[in-house]
């Protein structure tokens, strides 16, 4: 740092070399799903012994992740005068993808054959094939990020602006501008360890049997047993038909680029009275290239349709493609469909032992997704003699057509799943309060004075409101195959347009929301309402405590504290089921905790 004049300028660098070791050593037994696939009821399908997937997994999977940073900044703050303060600055930012020191990572890049593994499928490639470098996504060096800030304290002694401003020294504005950059997270490396061929995830292309997990009970093309896996200790000439086909495998984009966010705030603070402070803000930000998760291999929805028919024209409306059904080979009419995917077959150089290329869940790790939150903040400070009173108020909308890694994006039109964050509230009120009570000034000292002094009464009420409900329709009637069933975007019940009515649960049978307005997508149609539109019960919620300090020495203090967490005993409904497949649908089915009250003493020394 240096200082100058009315000038203080500040100047940074940050390196960092980050590793990040994994030996994980797990073993996934075998997991089944029931969606209601085959009877319309998920419970009916266990019963009868139909499961909709089947997943299992290898064990020991090893990650020897490096990535390397760079940072560096200049900043001046400029005293223009007394009251205005500037601002500005600039930092640059270089952020490394993580790589394997052993390369034991993979990418999906269309139309390349690798010649790490020859026998891998079209399209499954690897560090060191052409244009695949070890981080897979490439590394930039202009991420440049602008920075400026205002304070002004303007102040006038007479005239109808001192009424409204106050005078010097009661009012300040302050206004900031600036844009930041993040580190790509280590997570989407995480993912792809254990994957093709240094592991298995296996997801089942084919629809199996519960006694009988490697059978199909659709077809005579069973998936066989995959377990367990072998070792690949080095070289090239491994035989890739155990991992086939290639899917329930995230894989690292190799287009990302460093995720940012653009923020912007103007506050205005005012000194009502000697003891009250208001502030009022506007406070916003926009997200660009953040991480997420969208399906590179979603089904092809008229392919699929299409055997559908062929397969209703021959009489047997059962046997054709349908939920689920996209990693089948069917055959009929002289024709074969290996798939219904876009990349169901890239090289088909095991379809002879009926495998396909690639398969289900097999998602991008991309910094695709996008997002905006803008809110007007207001806060009242208070203190009065032994009381202190704070009121914190925050109206706000937040959107996003991703709220998280695993909230996956539609990828048909990822746009279609831009809907409110999952973490949207549209008001939220705090108040905070401490009063010192006054007993110990009443009783002169002594033994009583010592009992009554040093009381405290504290306690904090919050009324918000819930946090959207995300709508689903588990059981694959879009056809998709899509990673990230029931939170896809692909996959939500129709909406016709209406209002969409909530309810009391104490007084509903647990009903939150009407369900008339929504109905089940149709087979092989998408549904269109918006997956999260409207909020979720609200929180009343109220804490209270009462404390007491007793000075025993000079340096040793005992605290009692009686605290009661939820006071008033106000259920805090936790969200309602937003699947149609459930029959739950629409119900609140848990709330948080009721009334608690604790008893604690502590000695301070």
């Amino acid at each position: 740092s240096k200082i100058w004049g009315h000038h203080t300028a500040k100047f940074g660098v940050d390196l960092r070399y980050i590793q990040f070791d994994v030996r994980q050593d797990i073993e996934q037994n075998g997991v089944f799903g029931f969606d209601g696939n085959e009877t319309g009821n998920d419970f009916a399908d266990f019963l009868i012994g139909t499961p909709d997937s089947y997943g299992q997994a290898s064990r020991g999977f090893t990650q020897d992740a490096r990535a390397k940073y760079a940072g560096a900044y200049a900043q001046d703050s400029w005293r223009v005068k007394p009251n205005l303060t500037l601002n500005y600055g600039v930092r640059w930012e270089m952020s490394e993808p993580f790589y394997d020191t052993q390369n034991r990572i993979q990418a999906f890049v269309p139309g390349l054959q690798s010649v790490v593994f020859p026998d891998s499928p079209e399209g499954w490639v690897f560090p060191g094939d052409p244009g695949i470098p070890s981080t897979i996504a490439g590394t930039t060096h202009k991420n440049f990020a602008p920075r400026l800030g205002i304070a002004y304290s303007p102040g006038f002694t007479d005239g109808p602006l001192a009424k409204v401003m106050g005078g010097p020294g009661k009012m300040s504005i302050r206004a900031g501008f600036g844009m930041y950059y993040t580190s790509l997270h280590e997570s989407p490396l995480l993912y792809e360890t254990g994957d093709a061929p240094f592991g298995l995830f296996y997801t089942s292309p084919a629809l199996v049997y519960l006694e009988e997990p490697f059978k199909s009970r659709t077809s005579d093309n069973d998936p066989g047993q995959r377990f367990p896996v072998p070792e690949v200790t080095g070289g090239s000439d491994i035989d890739f038909s155990t991992w086939m086909p290639v899917s329930g495998s995230t894989i690292v984009d190799r287009h990302n680029v460093l995720p940012r966010t653009t923020h912007y705030n103007l506050n205005i603070q005012r000194q009502l009275t000697s003891s009250t402070i208001l502030t009022l803000a506007f406070v916003g930000s926009q997200g660009h290239h953040l991480i997420t998760q969208i399906e590179a291999n979603p089904g092809d929805i008229a392919k699929c349709l299409e055997v559908r028919a062929l397969f209703a024209a021959a009489g047997n409306p059962d046997g054709g493609c349908g939920p689920g059904g996209e990693d089948s080979i069917y055959a009929i009419g002289g024709q074969t469909f290996y798939g219904t995917r876009p990349y169901s077959v890239t090289s088909g150089r095991h379809l002879a032992q009926g495998l396909l290329d690639f398969g289900s869940t097999l998602p991008y790790a991309t910094t695709a997704a996008n997002s905006s939150y803008n809110s007007f903040q207001a806060t009242l400070e208070k203190r009065v003699g032994r009381l202190n009173f704070l009121a914190a108020y925050t109206w706000s909308k937040s959107m996003d057509n991703s709220s998280s890694f695993n909230d996956g994006t539609n990828p048909y039109n990822p746009s279609a799943s831009k809907s409110l964050s999952a973490y949207d509230l549209t008001h939220n009120l705090v108040l905070s309060y401490v009063y010192q009570l006054p007993f110990g000034k009443w009783i002169s000292p002594g033994f009583l004075h010592k009992v009554a002094d040093g009381w405290a009464f504290s306690g904090i009420t919050r009324f918000a409101t819930g946090f959207p409900v995300t709508l689903s329709a588990s059981g694959d009637n879009s056809l998709c195959g899509c990673y990230g069933s029931g939170a896809n975007g692909v996959d939500v019940p129709n909406y016709d347009g209406t209002s969409v009515h909530t309810f009391n649960p104490r007084a509903s049978g647990n009903q939150y929301f009407s369900t008339t307005p929504f109905t089940p997508e149709d087979i092989g149609v998408p549904g269109d309402s918006n997956r999260r539109f409207f909020h979720g019960p609200g929180t009343n919620n109220t804490d209270l405590s009462l404390l007491k300090d007793t000075k025993l020495r000079e340096n040793v203090e005992l605290q009692f504290r009686a605290e009661f967490f939820n006071v008033f005993n106000h259920a805090d409904f936790q969200n309602p089921v937003g699947d149609i497949s459930s029959p739950n649908f629409g119900r609140v089915l848990a709330s948080g905790p009721g009334r608690i009250g604790q008893l604690a003493l502590k000695l301070k020394f």
